[in-house]
């Protein structure tokens, strides 16, 4: 099997790290990246192109659901990545 590449995107540093800590224990996953606000997780994304996306909805500068939008009309990101929504609203 091989590794899957994971970024996280959560305003709540506690979760973030948490959640990190998660993917860390995983053999089979491999965290490429952590971002606590909308516009750095999109610039990840681009930059690192994760297979799954971890991604609160609630987030400072750009909020997941923008995230998402974003990177679906974004024709220089060929490999779009699986997202996971997760928040505590």
């Amino acid at each position: 099997m091989r590794e899957v590449n994971v970024a996280i995107a959560d305003d709540n540093e506690r979760i973030l790290d948490m959640l990190g800590e998660i993917i860390e224990q995983d053999q089979d996953l491999n965290l490429i990246g952590k971002a606590d606000n909308g516009e750095d997780i999109y610039h990840l994304l681009k930059e690192k192109k994760p297979d799954v996306v971890l991604l609160d909805l609630i987030l400072l500068r750009m909020d997941g659901l923008r995230v998402m939008e974003h990177v679906n009309m974004d024709e220089q990101i060929t490999k779009r990545p699986e997202f996971v929504n997760v928040t505590a609203g």
